[in-house]
């Protein structure tokens, strides 16, 4: 038995919840191709009925991480999660059944959004995530956390109408307007500010989100006014 096979056992055997969250940590940072298989069971199992319930949704989280997109062998791993019922898990699930089926994960995932008791947040969820995959607009001028929507940021009649019209794709949303400099620097401020961005172009690549885009060149401002 190999250590990452000792550290699968105790994290199927231990309730401590910090000693669960770095057993998980432990466990997803090993994983490679080799042992993807093994690692990755490891991980839906406790999604599926680890002993801390809190953690089966980081579980769920890291198997997300960790799938390939369009990966579909996960897909009904994170249904089953989805219709558990277990709020610890259904968020992360959201996010790994569209990226495991794409624009595909529509018809499965729209319902949801008309159940009473299903949670906002995950509500929430489904249309951010749904958005993306279709190029729509639902989550336009909303927050980027889930958890920060009201009732009334949902606008059920115009998913409703996208629903019975197909779930057509959108057109998506122009780029934020760019300051010429970051591409064209002049000033040695500029060279700085161009550094930056290419740094920052990393990060938004990953998590920029053009319905609510983040206004990067504002951290290039404050650098200005401190250098100056």
């Amino acid at each position: 038995m190999d250590l990452i096979d000792k550290k699968i056992k105790k994290l199927e055997q231990i309730t401590d919840g910090v000693a669960v969250y770095n057993a998980i940590s432990y466990i997803a940072k090993r994983i490679n191709e080799e042992n993807r298989e093994k690692i990755m069971g490891a991980l839906m199992r406790y999604g599926d009925k680890g002993l801390v319930e809190f953690h089966r949704g980081f579980a769920v989280e890291r198997v997300a991480a960790l799938m390939e997109q369009g990966d579909i062998q996960y897909r009904d791993f994170f249904m089953s999660c989805i219709q558990s019922g277990d709020s610890s898990k259904v968020y992360w699930a959201i996010r790994g059944y569209v990226k495991a089926v794409g624009k595909a994960a529509c018809d499965a995932l729209t319902p949801f959004i008309f159940h009473d008791d299903f949670p906002l947040e995950c509500k929430a969820n489904i249309i951010l995530q749904l958005s993306k995959a279709t190029n729509n607009s639902f989550e336009q001028g909303k927050s980027l956390y889930p958890g920060f929507w009201k009732e009334s940021d949902i606008d059920y009649e115009a998913i409703r109408n996208w629903a019975e019209q197909g779930f057509p794709c959108g057109n998506g949303y122009a780029e934020p307007v760019r300051h010429v400099c970051l591409d064209f620097p002049e000033t040695a401020a500029e060279e700085v500010y161009a550094k930056i961005e290419k740094k920052l172009k990393l990060k938004r690549e990953k998590e920029q989100n053009l319905a609510c885009p983040t206004n990067w060149l504002e951290r290039l401002r404050l650098l200005e006014r401190i250098l100056s």
